[in-house]
């Protein structure tokens, strides 16, 4: 079964081990798993944290070129893509796809110039907000009561700069994601949009009262622009204290927002390399461990397929420019 992901926090781990190799290394995803789960684009975010790394552009400029090495390092295995041309002839030439984004719009520094400075690097999605505010907006972690498990009704949404990158995001036709964004920011992106909007690595509130999680309305919204939520594997995201194993509770998620929603809006979001190692879900080999998850659960031949590959790449290919950038 061919597959994409939309999220993995490889570039931090590849940016914070200076040794190590995108080919064969001991984290949660390499090269040589992914050919060997049959990946056709694996979506790699250039991620930092401001408190370890304050000189967030430098930092994200300085990653970018840590990860464009060990492309080039791999050119025969895996090559960048900016265009829907990329994506064909790699998959032709039987090369796996990455897809750059930055998650934590603060490596932005409030600049529209640096949005479009990244754009023309490749970055093709970005994470508006990580655990902190940032000068376009707030997460959803601020406002979490723990002991209620609830969050509160008081937050705020976009900023004066944060609907500036939305207007010149739709422009450029760059992909938003509101994973970890509050829900009144989303609710703002989803009203100030036109298009290209995804939750990369998130998943159902219902299920598991979690502030990463999305609540129903979103879930409902996100589809409503014809969107894409991608099924985070972290355990805290995907179950409380449940007994179920995690590609159970993955089943379960996804199930929940097929009767939400339908099939087209569903994906994965694995979030390898920024979440722990589980042994329910040690790394990107556990993805046949998923698939039959999903035909336990009830779903058919081609939903799994949908839910594989098939939404992201036709979403993606949506919004990817035909031909080379100038």
């Amino acid at each position: 079964m061919p597959m994409i992901d939309l999220h993995c926090d490889t570039i931090m781990k590849l940016y914070e081990n200076k040794n190590s190799q995108l080919f064969e290394n001991n984290f949660q995803i390499d090269l040589k798993r992914l050919q060997q789960n049959d990946f056709l684009l694996q979506t790699f975010a250039i991620f930092l944290d401001k408190k370890q790394y304050p000189n967030r552009k430098e930092t994200a400029l300085q990653m970018y070129q840590r990860f464009i090495k060990e492309l080039e390092k791999n050119a025969a295995t895996i090559g960048l893509i900016k265009s829907q041309a990329d994506y064909n002839e790699n998959k032709v030439n039987k090369r796996i796809s990455a897809l750059l984004t930055l998650e934590e719009g603060g490596i932005l520094e409030g600049k529209i110039e640096n949005l479009e400075e990244f754009y023309q690097l490749g970055i093709r999605l970005i994470t508006l907000t990580w655990n902190y505010s940032n000068e376009i907006g707030t997460p959803n972690i601020l406002y979490w009561d723990k002991k209620m498990q609830i969050l509160a009704d008081n937050q705020t949404g976009l900023t004066k700069f944060g609907f500036e990158c939305i207007e010149k995001m739709n422009d450029l036709q760059m992909i938003i994601d509101l994973s970890h964004a509050s829900d009144q920011v989303a609710k703002d992106v989803l009203a100030s949009s036109a298009q290209g909007i995804v939750a990369s690595h998130s998943n159902a509130r219902k299920l598991t009262p979690h502030p990463r999680n999305l609540c129903d309305e979103l879930i409902r919204k996100i589809a409503d622009k014809n969107g894409l939520i991608g099924i985070n594997f972290f355990d805290q995201f995907l179950k409380l204290n449940q007994p179920t194993d995690l590609p159970t509770a993955i089943s379960e998620h996804l199930w929940y927002m097929y009767q939400l929603v339908g099939e087209d809006h569903l994906c994965f979001g694995s979030d390898f390399d920024g979440i722990p190692v589980h042994p329910d879900l040690n790394d990107v080999n556990s993805f046949p461990k998923i698939i039959q998850s999903l035909k336990q659960k009830g779903f058919s031949s081609r939903q799994i397929e949908k839910i594989s590959y098939l939404n992201a790449e036709n979403f993606i290919l949506h919004y990817l420019p035909k031909g080379e950038v100038k």
